[in-house]
């Protein structure tokens, strides 16, 4: 009904609305940051039409808020981004028609369920341009979530050459991304990946590590992580071995080192190890000395039971947690792709418990695509998820992610969503998928005709896309797989008339060849394996 995202625990509505003709004054009973707001509200500091009264209320738990809006709006906030959180849901609920701006008359209150929500750009391949990252901090704002990780696997200065600084124009971006993560309100999390050439022993590579950390903490950054996943378990210098005998026990050293140090120069830090057993599912050897070894305020990641998980349950949680014995934090890899970079992955987020942030479990963050825009079809959804587990539905989620990012267009958006490969650890059925198995089944003609449509829809998506959505951003992402939606809605419209004996089985053959020379995948194999009966049977 309301345009806010995510959707909130509670919303009460009376039924009536407040009309405005053109434009809308708001007087304010303090000073407040509007960051963004539309050019029909007028900020005044008097003979406003709505009075704005912000007040701080510590019972309402941190970056909650209650919006009433009736004679007044009244505002009331936990905290500092809670009433920046308020502000922005305010101001979406203001709805222009023609020359009429409404109002409804509400009662919103809502807090968030995960204490950290947000992205880690963790992945291999490819890291996000410069704008990407920009354009992502602002996104996390306006989604509710509070975490920007920077961890690129392929950026070399955070792992191959961890010991050397960022040049100068490097840094200058870094330190441009922190100063848009402070003025969105958004957390920067800095880390180092050192695991694969670091010598646990070697006060000069712990200099280097804390060099670096050093530079960004400049910058006013108090949360840092150091990632020792994806590497070799075998201590690799004769000191090392000599001092700590297992990888385990270098791990927690250095951590403490790293952690003791920090908090010992800047005072109240956050602290966070990615450890190499990040996904398996019970005690080691190498987790018992992390457990017993580890500082108690160390948060610990976890990706669930896998890397990429198909379910992440409280069980889970509570298991890794009682290995560990320390706070987690789940690195969530979906919608990542760097495993698979031919396929896109554009569905909601999936089984995961609603009550995860309840079981030692109250930081979660999704580790996106390559392709940061087309992420956000999913970061939508886990928005929803992050900020109110209990009242998440996928369904609702993904329907306002296809408006959000498609706009007037979005029902090209949902077209190219929901007929995607899934990933592999959720090999869901898509729509064209459902309507094969349909005709399978039946042979209904009506079905085959709705088929034949859809393979219409899909021949023709690249060029609707262009046509119909203005996010420039997620075209430019997704251009790459245009040649490949034509013709798997090429061959998906020859299929159907050798069907129905409008056309020869050869040329279904022939484009069915020509798309072996296609990398990037769309349509799944259920599609494929249709189309390929089709040649064998009839062949």
């Amino acid at each position: 009904m309301f345009d806010i995202i995510p959707e909130p625990k509670e919303i009460f509505y009376t039924g009536k609305e407040k009309i405005y003709k053109e434009s809308v004054k708001i007087l304010l009973n303090r000073n407040a940051v509007f960051k963004k707001f539309p050019d029909f509200i007028k900020i005044v500091k008097m003979n406003g039409d709505i009075k704005l009264i912000l007040n701080k209320n510590d019972t309402i738990p941190s970056e909650g808020y209650k919006i009433t809006i009736k004679d007044d709006v009244i505002i009331e906030y936990g905290d500092d981004r809670g009433c920046q959180f308020a502000v922005d849901t305010f101001l979406s609920l203001f709805e222009k028609t023609g020359d009429y701006i409404i109002l409804p008359e509400i009662e919103i209150i809502d807090w968030p369920s995960f204490k950290m929500r947000g992205v880690i750009e963790g992945f291999y391949g490819k890291p996000w341009s410069y704008e990407d990252r920009l354009e992502m901090i602002s996104f996390l704002r306006k989604c509710k979530m509070n975490t920007y990780f920077y961890a690129p696997k392929d950026d070399p200065f955070h792992r191959e050459k961890w010991r050397e600084q960022y040049s100068d124009e490097l840094f200058n971006k870094l330190d441009n991304l922190i100063k848009k993560c402070k003025d969105e309100s958004v957390d920067f999390i800095f880390s180092i990946s050192p695991g694969n050439s670091i010598k646990y022993t070697d006060e000069n590579d712990f200099r280097l590590l804390c060099e670096k950390y050093n530079a960004i903490a400049d910058k006013g950054i108090r949360k840092f992580a150091l990632l020792l996943d994806d590497i070799d378990y075998k201590l690799k210098y004769k000191e090392d071995v000599d001092k700590f005998i297992t990888l385990g026990n270098a791990h927690a050293y250095l951590c403490n080192k790293i952690f003791n140090y920090l908090e010992g120069k800047y005072g109240n830090i956050e602290f966070i190890i990615c450890p190499t057993e990040y996904h398996q599912t019970g005690d080691s050897e190498y987790r018992k000395s992390l457990r017993v070894n580890l500082d108690e305020n160390i948060l610990v990641i976890w990706t669930g039971i896998g890397v990429c998980a198909p379910t992440i349950s409280s069980d889970d949680a509570d298991k890794i947690s009682s290995i560990y014995e320390h706070k987690l934090l789940l690195w969530d890899n979906y919608p990542v792709n760097d495993y698979s970079k031919n396929n896109l992955y554009l569905g909601a987020v999936i089984n995961r418990s609603r009550d995860l942030y309840k079981h030692n479990n109250q930081f979660i963050l999704s580790n996106p695509m390559n392709q940061a825009e087309a992420s956000k079809i999913s970061l939508i959804t886990y928005s929803y998820y992050m900020w109110n587990p209990e009242g998440y539905n996928p369904e609702i989620a993904l329907k306002k992610a296809y408006k959000d990012i498609g706009g007037d267009g979005w029902h090209y958006i949902k077209i190219l969503c929901e007929n995607a490969e899934n990933p592999p650890m959720w090999p869901l059925m898509t729509h064209v998928g459902w309507l094969i198995e349909k005709y399978k089944l039946t042979k209904n003609n009506t079905v085959l005709e709705e088929l034949s449509n859809l393979f219409e829809d899909i021949y023709k998506l690249p060029e609707n896309l262009e046509m119909f959505v203005d996010n420039k951003r997620f075209l430019e992402d997704i251009r790459p797989w245009y040649k490949r939606i034509k013709l798997d809605g090429e061959i998906g419209k020859v299929a159907i008339n050798v069907i129905k004996g409008k056309e020869n089985v050869c040329a279904l053959k022939e484009l069915l060849n020509e798309s072996t020379k296609i990398e990037n995948k769309y349509l799944d194999k259920t599609v494929y394996n249709f189309y390929n009966n089709i040649a064998d049977e009839l062949g």
